[in-house]
């Protein structure tokens, strides 16, 4: 992280993190404890359908046991219940643990990026926040706290902090101490801390578990070469069961994002309040610009690494890499914004400094080399 050792750090904290009333903490406890019913009711749900079906198998074999251990008009009742058995297992798919995924994470200390660990902890001083308990860098496009054990973490506080490689790759020291800023905010509402993580959690499992899938179920989508009619149908029956299953489950994640919707976007621009604090409004919303272009800019560096691969070599700077693709795709999308007539004047810079200017001025504003 290139810095520069020509400012001081202020001696005393500075309120770099926007005042939240009690109607921003109301907010969060009836969000929060609208998401976490939806959560516990769809498990009531799931639970109830079992307990039918045990009611049905106890009704099925009395039957039998009466009239004989089996009747041709008994056969709706069996394909009934043989139906609703599948049934519950598909709409049991969202409460299972989530697959495991191949990807790629290691866990960063003190001891290996001291200059990192320095500004998260003088951040979290500023936000009188409590630091996160471990620090991971991966491969995705994010910067991002979760709690540490994720749902169960709501009730310790602990939190755990992402860094995104490509993310670090195209921004400056100073821009990651704003991004830094964005996301420890989360952790400086006190009480409120532990509604906020519910919020969020809550909502991210639901899209999560609606969205995901497991290895076998992607399968179901490919078509292999030589298949017949019979199989074709089978695949697209299993698939739409599927979907009309975990139609209950999308409800249930629909209804708590529109619960938290007001509350997720209150979160949402008190963390942006806080890093334009930080770093300046102008500088922020420059980085945001740039990290939206990230996605497309990521897609193309990891064609270039595979081709790189298949050749036997590497790119020996990803920072440069990434740099690169993230000015070719702002270049693209300058160039189409100019051919629509959309190209706006940049706003002039405002000549006062944010609150927590001082904080972050010992650390570099150029690009990383």
């Amino acid at each position: 992280m290139p810095i520069s050792q020509n400012a001081e750090k202020p001696a005393k904290p500075v309120r770099i993190a926007p005042w939240r009333g009690p109607l921003h903490f109301g907010l969060l406890v009836i969000s929060a404890t609208i998401s976490l019913a939806l959560q516990f009711s769809y498990v009531l749900l799931v639970a109830g359908v079992f307990i039918w079906m045990c009611w049905q198998v106890y009704l099925i074999t009395g039957s039998m046991a009466r009239v004989g251990l089996f009747q041709w008009r008994m056969i709706p009742e069996l394909l009934k219940f043989a139906f609703m058995v599948v049934t519950w297992v598909f709409m049991l798919r969202p409460l299972r643990p989530r697959p495991e995924h191949a990807k790629v994470a290691i866990q960063i200390t003190a001891a290996t990026q001291p200059q990192l660990f320095e500004l998260i902890h003088m951040l979290c001083w500023h936000l009188r926040a409590q630091a996160p308990t471990q620090v991971w860098l991966d491969t995705t496009i994010s910067v991002r706290t979760t709690m540490f054990g994720g749902l169960l973490g709501i009730l310790t506080g602990q939190t755990m902090l992402h860094l995104g490689l490509p993310v670090v790759s195209v921004i400056t020291a100073r821009e990651l101490s704003g991004l830094l800023a964005h996301e420890l905010s989360h952790n400086a509402g006190g009480l409120s801390t532990i509604f906020v993580h519910a919020v969020r959690e809550t909502n991210a499992w639901f899209f999560r578990a609606m969205m995901e899938r497991d290895a076998w179920e992607l399968r179901l989508r490919e078509a292999p070469k030589k298949e017949s009619e019979w199989r074709k149908q089978g695949r697209r029956v299993v698939r739409g069961w599927m979907w009309a299953a975990k139609i209950p489950f999308m409800l249930f994640a629909f209804a708590s994002r529109a619960a938290s919707a007001i509350t997720l976007w209150v979160i949402s621009r008190s963390a942006e309040r806080c890093g334009a604090n930080v770093i300046g409004k102008d500088m922020y919303d420059r980085m945001q610009r740039k990290l939206a272009l990230l996605g497309t800019a990521w897609k193309a560096a990891e064609q270039e690494i595979q081709r790189g691969v298949i050749q036997h070599r590497l790119p020996e700077n990803l920072s440069l890499l990434m740099a690169r693709h993230v000015a070719t795709a702002a270049k693209v999308q300058a160039s189409a914004r100019a051919e629509a007539g959309e190209i706006r004047p940049e706003p002039a810079a405002a000549g006062k400094l944010p609150k927590g200017a001082a904080l972050v001025e010992y650390l570099s504003h150029l690009q990383p080399q």
